[in-house]
């Protein structure tokens, strides 16, 4: 009795003073938020703060954690969120909310008069998983069901494993999917691929996949593999990810709007143009989100001449503006190792104008090239 009603009273609001410490000194402060049901099926919502701290580094904070018994409504939501910031005395802080899609967490967000945004992994997931059911389903299908005939089938692994070794190729395992995580359908296809002369002449007798999908299969592939690298691009960071939100997007819609010049059968098509349909709208509203062409503005990682960034600066300079801009060369780093980028950062030098556009181009390129540690 003496615990619960003075010892751990008293080690909350201990806690609770901690914690409004380190909230003192933030300017600003990030919101997200999640509601799930356990196996018991009772609810919970929980909300983290995202701030930087004093020495500069992301700092993350969860508010709350706590069984949620009332109609999940946005207003409902609205009201939990206002309570929990009252409590940390941080409500004149937040810039803003992360969630998922759920429409009662954008209406929560609305009432509360904050940009909301949606989780760029989840919206990404969505799309592709929208994109795959609307035009390579039934591929997808077929190689789900003769993984699963190897799983299930010892002689079967053993004789793929007998024929890998004969070929002297590599001991790649067959993956299955699951269905809710995107990533695990690509690893299934690329597996499958990547053992495709052991698995033709294994499956030649089951006449399980037609000829044909090996094509669309390589394909899907190819055009898969942006998603992927971009998707393990944002889960891998462990620092604020926010500013390659707007650069992925433009990165993945260029590369299919590529891959549609090239030649496709027709089910490859289908993928493209749904992936298309898929970020335009989804990401419409972030791409054209000022949070996030500021973000990129000023994260000196990124080294994209955007056309919206750029606009953004050469705004200050009118088109009689006698601005002299000085030779720059840009220096080709990568924001990380991974080819997603690779184009992006073979666009950073070219030859530009001197006019008000060049002005902005330059004084973007001074800032990005000076001594900023990150």
């Amino acid at each position: 009795k003496s615990l619960s009603d003075s010892v751990l009273p008293a080690i909350y609001q201990d806690s609770l003073a901690i914690v409004k410490s380190k909230f003192s000194s933030a300017i600003v402060i990030s919101l997200t938020a999640d509601g799930w049901t356990n196996l018991n099926n009772t609810s919970f919502y929980t909300v983290t703060a995202h701030f930087i701290n004093n020495d500069f580094h992301l700092a993350s904070l969860m508010l709350e954690c706590e069984e949620f018994t009332v109609q999940h409504t946005g207003r409902n939501i609205a009201e939990w969120f206002k309570f929990v910031l009252e409590r940390f005395e941080i409500s004149d802080k937040i810039v803003a909310i992360t969630t998922d899609n759920a429409s009662n967490m954008r209406l929560a967000a609305s009432i509360l008069k904050l940009p909301h945004f949606s989780g760029f992994a989840h919206s990404l997931k969505l799309v592709v998983l929208n994109a795959v059911a609307k035009s390579i389903k039934p591929v997808v299908e077929e190689v789900k069901q003769t993984v699963m005939h190897f799983k299930k089938s010892v002689l079967a692994t053993s004789k793929l494993a007998e024929i890998q070794k004969n070929l002297n190729t590599e001991n790649i395992k067959l993956k299955q999917n699951t269905p809710t995580q995107w990533n695990s359908t690509y690893d299934m296809l690329n597996r499958f691929y990547r053992n495709n002369i052991a698995l033709r002449m294994c499956i030649d007798s089951l006449k399980i996949l037609q000829t044909h999908h090996w094509g669309t299969i390589e394909q899907s592939i190819i055009i898969l593999n942006p998603f992927y690298e971009a998707t393990n691009t944002i889960l891998a960071e462990k620092t604020v990810t926010f500013s390659k939100v707007g650069l992925l997007i433009k990165i993945l819609k260029d590369k299919m709007v590529n891959f549609n010049t090239q030649e496709l059968n027709n089910d490859s098509k289908n993928l493209v143009d749904s992936l298309i349909d898929g970020l335009n709208d989804r990401f419409r509203a972030t791409s054209n989100n000022e949070i996030t062409k500021e973000a990129m503005l000023l994260d000196p990682r990124i080294k994209n001449l955007k056309e919206s960034v750029i606009a953004k600066i050469s705004r200050l300079y009118g088109q009689d503006s006698q601005f002299t801009a000085r030779e720059t060369e840009s220096e080709a780093g990568a924001p990380v190792k991974n080819s997603i980028f690779s184009e992006f950062i073979a666009d950073i030098n070219q030859t530009r104008e001197l006019n008000p556009r060049a002005a902005a181009t330059t004084e973007y390129d001074l800032y990005i090239s000076s001594n900023i540690t990150v």
